[in-house]
């Protein structure tokens, strides 16, 4: 049976064989599709170095560009702690302001207290000038007195 099944298979391939020797190619059909491949293997090996030759130039462009942003980091970290010293600064700043406002009001307070002051004195002055005519008129009164005084014991 095992033979049988053998024998069959065997004339069913040479049947095929036969069969498909009718569709087989000419020697110059092959020659043919071998430079038609070898054209394309040469034009694919040619593509294969440009996109290699590409590859080589990302790869350069993106190293440059990973130096790049490594740099631009390094200046973004710079700035970002000018920033942090300039906000400090800023208050500092602000603080002096705010105690320069206070001092102003302070000066302001202070003149209006020199002006009562100024105004104080003034009528101090008239009050003493006032009080040194009346010492003088009490004096010359009191030197009247005694000089009466001193006429009526005699």
């Amino acid at each position: 049976m095992k033979k049988v099944i053998l024998l069959f298979l065997l004339s069913v391939i040479g049947i095929t064989v036969s069969c498909e020797k009718s569709d087989w190619l000419s020697p110059d059909d092959v020659d043919n599709i071998k430079n038609q491949l070898n054209t394309q293997i040469t034009e694919l090996q040619f593509d294969n170095n440009s996109l290699t030759t590409q590859v080589t130039d990302l790869t350069t462009q993106v190293t440059n560009l990973t130096t790049e942003v490594a740099s631009l980091e390094t200046s973004v970290t710079s700035l970002t702690e000018s920033n942090t010293t300039l906000t400090t600064e800023n208050a500092t700043v602000q603080t002096l302001t705010d105690n320069v406002a206070d001092l102003n009001a302070q000066v302001a307070t202070l003149t209006s207290e020199k002006d009562v002051l100024d105004a104080q004195v003034a009528t101090l002055t008239t009050s003493n000038t006032t009080l040194t005519t009346s010492n003088t008129t009490l004096t010359e009164q009191v030197t009247t007195l005694t000089t009466s005084v001193t006429s009526l014991q005699s």
